[in-house]
């Protein structure tokens, strides 16, 4: 026999009369009196007489009522931070995951762009992007850009910002394809190595011309590393701060001492060197690039070098040289700190010009 449910009001607040328990229970179910009120109320009764006929009643009661509306979450206000205050966050976030090169190169590049930079939201990017291209070059340009994109996509992560307008706009500015190696000619190496004469970066510009080394590896080498027969590439000294950190391949390497390079050192070592001694005098970096720039360019408009080069061009030319000079590529590479196929793809050019073979 199915239970009678009935509707009561109390007060305008409908409620269900049933038995439960062999005693008359009144269970209000969030509805008040009216006309859709009690229509929602029959529905409920209806439930609970089915429920009490099977068995089957819930006894928190909770599905005869009728459940109030979740309150909606007040949505979240997001900081009002300006671009450089991202990107300052990022860096803190990026500190212990990157090198201190890394640091004080490319992170700190992208922090000078945004201190000059006159657009200082980030949903200006278009205006941020367009500024860019007006003041550097398009492949520094899609650099800052990469690095503002990555920025914005943490900040998405990390609630700081609801969308990315850097998204894309990187991929936009194509990479500027590879420029071919150009190594020095003999004579304007003769050229750059007079127009050093009496400085003091004449030691590590010849340095460079004879071991095709990268440049702070070169700063990083000490007297103890210099052996008669070899010296040995340990270390670099990095960066405007001269962070000591390994080879660019985390792997020491041996270079032979040729005479050339032998007398060279002999006559570079002072008389009271110490094993902790670097070998040059290069405390600032920015300051050689600079010096080498000023007389480079100087040399060109002189029409005594063809077109300026930077000065990681006297590594294209040691490779080069050695190349030509029948030195197999293996050996090449392993005195580069670098693979053959490294070696070939962007070290490896032509000075010497040939004619092609008659009669062939």
């Amino acid at each position: 026999m199915r239970s009678k449910v009935g509707i009561t009001s109390s007060h305008g607040a409908l409620q269900l009369r049933f038995l439960w328990g062999g005693k008359r229970k009144y269970l209000s179910i969030g509805l008040r009196e009216g006309l859709d009120g009690r229509e929602l109320a029959q529905l409920k009764a209806q439930l609970l007489e089915h429920d009490l006929a099977y068995d089957c009643v819930d006894k928190t009661f909770n599905r005869y009522r009728i459940q109030p509306p979740k309150k909606k979450e007040p949505e979240k206000v997001l900081p009002i931070l300006t671009l450089a205050e991202l990107w300052a966050r990022y860096l803190v976030f990026k500190a212990p995951q990157v090198s201190p090169t890394t640091l004080d190169g490319q992170y700190k590049t992208v922090s000078n762009h945004l201190k000059s930079c006159p657009s200082t939201k980030p949903e200006q990017a278009i205006a941020v992007r367009d500024w860019l291209l007006s003041h550097y070059t398009r492949d520094s340009s899609r650099r800052t850009l990469v690095q503002l994109n990555a920025c914005c996509r943490w900040a998405i992560q990390s609630q700081l910002i609801k969308g990315n307008p850097f998204l894309g706009l990187a991929e936009e500015l194509r990479k500027s394809p590879p420029t071919s190696c150009r190594p020095f000619a003999p004579d304007e190496t003769a050229a750059i190595l007079k127009s050093f004469e009496g400085s003091v970066y004449y030691p590590i510009v010849k340095f460079l011309f004879l071991t095709g080394t990268r440049t702070g590896e070169a700063r990083g080498i000490r007297w103890r590393h210099v052996r008669e027969e070899h010296l040995k590439i340990y270390e670099s000294l990095s960066g405007a701060k001269n962070r000591i950190t390994d080879t660019k391949t985390h792997r020491a390497r041996k270079l032979p001492c040729n005479d050339q390079l032998h007398q060279f050192l002999q006559t570079l070592r002072p008389a009271e060197a110490k094993p902790e001694d670097l070998l040059f005098n290069v405390p600032n970096l920015r300051a050689f690039q600079a010096g080498w720039q000023r007389r480079v360019t100087r040399l060109v408009s002189q029409g005594l070098v063809a077109e300026y080069r930077s000065q990681y061009h006297t590594r294209h030319t040691f490779a080069t040289n050695c190349l030509e000079a029948g030195v197999p590529i293996r050996q090449v590479a392993e005195w580069l700190g670098d693979s053959p196929e490294t070696v070939l793809k962007h070290y490896a050019g032509i000075i010497h010009q040939y004619v092609p073979p008659e009669n062939l």
